[in-house]
């Protein structure tokens, strides 16, 4: 059961994880077609937003702060499960 559990909730944060990661790259994308500079694309990860000629980008660190957070959620899950066994 608690195997089951942990296999679980892998399976769930890997889902998410690439979820996350798609949607990341679609904006770079997006980013990408509408400013036409790779370097303005990038940046949109690394600051939670910017203004390019009048207009704000935004997509942020935010998803990389949820992947960290989930990632220490799995430890820790998988460690109290491992200390009830």
């Amino acid at each position: 059961m608690r195997l089951k559990l942990i296999n679980l909730c892998i399976l769930l944060f890997i889902i998410l994880t690439i979820s996350v990661l798609v949607y990341i790259i679609i904006s770079i994308v997006f980013i990408f077609l509408k400013y036409e500079s790779f370097e303005i694309a990038i940046k949109s990860l690394s600051e939670e937003s910017f203004t390019y000629k009048g207009g704000v980008v935004t997509i942020g660190m935010k998803y990389f702060q949820g992947i960290v957070f989930g990632v220490v959620l799995l430890i820790g899950l998988i460690r109290l499960l491992k200390r009830k066994e």
